[in-house]
């Protein structure tokens, strides 16, 4: 409790309230506590009432309420650093590591890392990422760190980021695109002492796509005697 209290003041400060105005109180002063406190807000400045009702959607209501504060605020900042382990954030991704192997993709429970269409990229939706970091435990290179932080504007957080991209490598034989070029390079580099792999024609097939390298094994007897 006193961990989702602290993001919510970080929250509510970033957005240009006063601090504490969530807090625990003993039973014993509820009443106290119950008292108007006409510091929070300036007393010339009047202030709607939300329209929005509640949802069972936990993260929904928060943004609801996040969004309806920011629009009361003139002093709101427009992107608040969160604590360690709150619900909101980015993921940063290392370009030099990353090979779009998409193995973030896969596992993320929240869909907020999606792969390009016809074009290998990443791309996050930043509403949508909950800083689980089972992309960052799933990535092979270790090129994704979590990034705690609040966009308090909903519609840029609503946007979609591309985090990485490169052009497609295509296959050497048909030439259609099947990887990108860091892929095959460090596979190329991870292979290159690999028994099956010392001659030139097997490590020709490393950049192939799976069907012109299935039908080249087939075609090769030193590679069929091996098997």
């Amino acid at each position: 409790m006193q961990s989702q209290l602290s993001t919510a003041d970080t929250i509510l400060t970033g957005l240009g309230y006063k601090q504490n105005l969530i807090r625990i109180v003993d039973p014993q002063s509820l009443q106290q506590h119950c008292e108007v406190d006409d510091s929070i807000h300036p007393a010339d400045k009047t202030f709607k009432v939300a329209s929005f009702s509640g949802s069972l959607e936990k993260r929904r209501t928060a943004l609801l309420a996040i969004d309806f504060l920011y629009q009361q605020s003139d002093t709101s900042q427009q992107v608040i650093a969160l604590p360690e382990q709150s619900l909101f954030g980015r993921i940063r991704v290392d370009a030099q590591a990353c090979t779009l192997c998409m193995s973030c993709t896969s596992v993320c429970p929240s869909k907020a890392i999606s792969a390009g269409n016809d074009v290998p990229k990443l791309e996050f939706h930043e509403i949508n990422c909950v800083q689980c970091g089972i992309c960052e435990s799933a990535c092979p290179e270790r090129a994704i760190t979590l990034e705690a932080r609040l966009i308090a504007d909903a519609q840029q957080r609503r946007g979609v980021v591309t985090l990485h991209e490169e052009t497609p490598f295509c296959c050497i034989t048909c030439g259609k695109a099947f990887a990108t070029k860091s892929l095959i390079d460090n596979m190329t580099q991870k292979l290159a002492g690999h028994y099956m792999f010392k001659s030139e024609r097997a490590k020709l097939r490393l950049m192939m796509c799976e069907d012109c390298r299935v039908v080249d094994v087939v075609q090769d007897d030193e590679a069929m005697r091996s098997a």
